[in-house]
């Protein structure tokens, strides 16, 4: 069958877990009786769980995902995703799966387990996850203390403090203001060290903010698609995008050009971390007011309007209708956070998006795992961000 090949040459030339949608393949095919889905999808499973590793994730639309990989070189494939992972935390859910059907197929051992890579490669390949995940264990210590304090900062306050203390003691003649300072220059470098520890990367995520907002949008350093920071110039035609929109009234056509304009500075689709594309209602002005200008001169509407805030509640006003609010429950909010969060509909849309929000908002639960309320809030959002996110995109118009 094509996909137990496709499965096969996946693993051997990608070395990732090989995913795809059953029900698509069943209609990509031409079937189009879609009774006979439900047999065909279990005997594919059943085919593909003879012959290679494999786990299916069941989705709230009735469809299924599967994700699936050749046993014979699962070692090669952990390692090639726990490196992955380091560098892009996208890669965490798909390396996860992974562990999952390694795990599966280890416990009674599947015969074609690591069958096709020799026995000193598959020592190495599993020295090198090892190696990994002990690193991966020190960045997050050495991002819990960065939490507590600042040491270069504390070490600058140290030595600051130190030579007022020596030039005191020169000029004054006397050793007493030196061993007076030592003490001193301590206690103030831990001072320093401690004001300038690292903050929360997001007012939502920190908890300890008195405003209730994303302050600037989610700054936290989580995997990106891009390192670029620059954007479109707004070179589309006026036609193009006037034709994307049939159907719509005047004002609804002159909104999605608001908004299709300004989504490129606001949820930009190049973005250096993933909390560029997460805002709550402040965040999400500042946004606008921050690339006021280019939104501006790249939209056609708003360039003869000099009045900042009336073209920053424009631009504001198309976004909102071009984008999903999700509000969280009042006694799931704890004091100082956001009681929603605004993401694009495109974003909303697209898995890969989706799954680097979720992944976002897990490690930061995680890492607030004592605190029950903060917990259930983050709960909340991963739930409806991987679960029930189709509730909160717009219904196909009519043609």
């Amino acid at each position: 069958m094509k996909i137990l090949h496709k499965i096969s040459e996946n693993t051997l030339e990608e070395q990732t877990l090989y995913r795809f949608s059953p029900e698509q393949k069943l209609k990509s095919s031409g079937l189009s009786d879609e009774t006979r889905y439900p047999s065909l999808i279990e005997e594919l499973k059943k085919e593909i769980s003879d012959q290679y590793g494999m786990k299916v994730i069941e989705k709230p639309d009735q469809t299924s995902e599967i994700y699936a990989v050749d046993p014979g070189y699962m070692a090669a494939v952990l390692h090639k995703l726990s490196s992955l992972a380091t560098k892009n935390v996208a890669y965490q859910k798909e390396l996860e799966i992974a562990k999952e059907i390694n795990a599966s197929l280890s416990n009674p051992k599947h015969p074609g387990l690591n069958a096709k890579l020799k026995a000193e490669h598959i020592v190495k390949l599993q020295q090198g996850i090892q190696t990994m995940e002990q690193l991966e264990v020190e960045k997050q210590r050495s991002r819990e203390f960065a939490k507590k304090f600042n040491l270069p900062m504390g070490m600058l306050g140290f030595v600051a403090s130190m030579i007022l203390f020596l030039i005191a003691s020169v000029h004054f003649k006397t050793t007493g203001i030196l061993f007076v300072g030592i003490p001193v220059s301590l206690f103030l470098g831990l001072m320093i060290a401690f004001h300038f520890r690292d903050k929360e990367k997001s007012d939502i995520l920190s908890g300890g903010s008195s405003s209730s907002s994303f302050g600037s949008g989610f700054k936290g350093e989580y995997g990106a698609m891009s390192s670029s920071n620059s954007y479109e110039t707004g070179e589309d035609s006026e036609d193009e995008r006037y034709q994307s929109s049939k159907g719509e009234t005047p004002k609804e056509k002159k909104v999605s050009l608001i908004a299709k304009g300004a989504e490129r500075f606001v949820f930009p689709s190049r973005f250096t971390k993933i909390t560029d594309k997460i805002h709550d209602s402040r965040s999400l002005r500042k946004k606008i007011f921050e690339n006021l200008d280019n939104i501006r001169n790249n939209v056609a509407h708003l360039k003869g309007e000099k009045d900042d805030d009336k073209v920053a509640s424009t631009i504001e006003y198309a976004l909102l209708q071009n984008s999903a609010t999700i509000i969280i429950p009042d006694d799931l909010v704890p004091q100082g956070m956001p009681g929603s969060i605004i993401l694009s509909h495109n974003d909303l849309k697209a898995p890969l998006i989706r799954d680097q929000i979720a992944e976002f908002l897990r490690n930061e639960a995680q890492k607030k795992q004592y605190d029950k309320k903060l917990v259930k809030y983050y709960t909340f959002l991963i739930n409806t961000i991987e679960v029930e996110y189709y509730k909160y995109l717009p219904s196909r118009k009519k043609k």
